[in-house]
């Protein structure tokens, strides 16, 4: 059995790299951001009693959904070496299937681990405004490790039996949703559940996780290890079932299985209808770039899933009530930097293996200008989302109408903040996903690596903003929740105004600064050679 050095020497690899430190305090902030943040909002609307538990609710349910969304990471690993045609040829060595699967799990879950690891010291902040016990925290870290591993293990599974990324992918979260979904109902059907429903859902992570806190274990601490180690078993099934599946599949193909064809190749004519064919004709002879840029696999795809997701964490934070909020203020955010990464994907990602193939140096020889070539990239962008963003911003506006926000004093001035704040709230989640396109956009062209491409779009764009806008709002919607009467105050909503207004110049900053980039460096530079990108 070689399967221990293999872990070993992927350990080691990932230890030296600066993006698993850098990966670990970065989620370690924002864990730490958010539990301050809601420690300061819960102030106003909770009793002091409630706050430390509705803090705790809040940060435990953002980790749990992390942890749900790790299995991401494992999502593509063996389906990526199926695609390459490599897969067959590690079963020509001494390899095992165990081995492979093992030393798979290891590189790409090494780095869903060191996040959560990175995130569970923020648990530990709710203690400080009380209401929460150490033994509950403790609990709740081993349900979440427990949800980690379940999730990396059914991205394994998953991949083992898929070829396709996209599939591969998408398959992974409806299990995952599938899972956890049923789990977070069964759990609250206990009672109306037989013996054998019960012992079922106890193989849900999710039941540990319900199971954690003081009042939930009491009733019977027998339950919560045994979900915890009923979990266990099933991570360790799936792996089993990865690798029986693996083994087959990989020995049956041998070294003969081809790569896959480029994913940028355009959809067979046979397996198109007319209209289609004629519509990119038309494109073709109208938009030569924006046709281009659309022909990527899956374009559509991102950019619609995006947009989705940005109009559900809109949803989610007008939920925000403080009978609910610990899952709904976790969706927003985790929905807001989801919607974030696949739009900046979607939007660079052209423009990136545009100038990573040659095409771009190719396009630059035309007479075309840079004018023409950003403007067709945008509408590439623009002609799938219209209908996405309209619907963002009607479904965005009727929360601003019907939304029902914190429960203010009857004053003309606080009245007249609330509504200006509400109504800047639409405009700056459609401005968002705007900036957020035109900067991955400009990150594409810039960028040599996939990740830098999303890292610095989202970090820029809705991070570091958001960073920047809670840390003054922590402060005062604290310093107000010890004021006499424990009134807000239109001083802390004005500090709400304030980040909206904000939030719309750094959009419009971003854009502008975006649109003038493009078009100076593709006047300017001409694009990498072939020798000058990593391997």
């Amino acid at each position: 059995m070689i399967v221990l050095p293999i872990v070993d020497r992927e350990l080691r690899g990932r230890a030296r790299q600066p993006t698993t430190y850098w990966l670990r305090c970065g989620v370690a902030a924002l864990a730490a951001l958010v539990a301050l943040q809601a420690t300061a909002m819960y102030a106003y609307a909770l009793s002091p009693s409630g706050v430390g538990t509705a803090t705790f609710n809040v940060v435990c349910w953002l980790g749990f959904l992390g942890a749900c969304l790790g299995s991401l990471a494992t999502a593509d690993c063996l389906s990526g070496e199926r695609r390459e045609g490599t897969l067959g040829l590690l079963f020509l060595t001494s390899l095992k299937g165990r081995d492979v699967v093992l030393g798979k799990l290891t590189a790409a879950g090494i780095s869903a681990f060191y996040a959560l690891v990175g995130f569970l010291p923020s648990l530990a902040l709710a203690l400080l405004a009380g209401g929460t016990s150490g033994w509950t925290l403790a609990r709740t870290a081993l349900a979440l490790l427990d949800a980690l591993f379940v999730s990396l293990a059914a991205g394994m599974w998953i991949s083992a039996r898929s070829r396709g990324q996209l599939k591969a992918m998408r398959g992974t979260l409806i299990f995952i949703g599938a899972l956890f979904v049923w789990g977070w109902v069964a759990a609250h059907l206990g009672p109306v559940l037989t013996l054998a429903g019960a012992l079922l859902t106890l193989l849900n992570p999710y039941s540990a996780f319900y199971l954690a806190p003081d009042a939930a274990y009491a009733r019977g601490p027998i339950m919560f290890w045994l979900a915890l180690g009923l979990a266990q078993l099933e991570g360790w099934v799936l792996l089993v079932a990865a690798t029986r599946y693996l083994e087959q599949s990989g020995r049956m193909s041998g070294a003969g299985e081809q790569p896959e064809a480029s994913t940028k190749q355009p959809v067979p004519a046979e397996e198109r209808s007319v209209a289609a064919e004629a519509e990119d004709r038309a494109l073709l002879e109208k938009e030569p770039v924006c046709w281009a840029a659309s022909r990527a696999h899956g374009h559509n795809l991102f950019l619609w899933a995006g947009a989705l997701l940005l109009l559900l964490s809109g949803a989610a934070s007008s939920a925000f009530t403080p009978a609910v909020a610990g899952m709904w203020f976790a969706m927003s955010l985790l929905m807001s930097l989801a919607a974030g990464t696949l739009l900046a994907w979607g939007a660079g990602r052209s423009l990136f293996e545009a100038r990573r193939n040659g095409e771009l140096e190719l396009l630059l020889t035309t007479p075309l200008g840079a004018r023409d070539i950003v403007s067709g990239h945008w509408w590439a962008l623009w002609r799938p989302l219209r209908g996405a963003w309209l619907l963002v911003v009607f479904l965005a506006l009727l929360q601003f109408f019907f939304a029902s926000g914190l429960r203010w004093e009857h004053d003309r001035l606080e009245m007249g903040l609330d509504a200006l704040h509400r109504a800047l709230v639409p405009v700056n989640k459609a401005l968002d996903g705007v900036a957020v396109c035109w900067v991955g956009l400009w990150f594409g062209l810039k960028a040599r690596k996939p990740f830098l491409v999303v890292a610095w779009t989202v970090g820029l764009v809705l991070v570091l903003p958001w960073v920047v806008t809670s840390m003054p709002l922590v402060v005062l919607t604290s310093s107000a929740a010890i004021l006499p009467g424990r009134r807000l105050g239109p001083v802390v909503l004005f500090w709400l105004v304030i980040p909206a207004l904000l939030y719309f110049v750094k959009n419009l900053f971003f854009i502008r600064w975006a649109i003038r980039g493009l078009r100076r460096e593709l006047r300017a530079t001409a694009p990498l050679s072939a020798g000058d990108w990593p391997k």
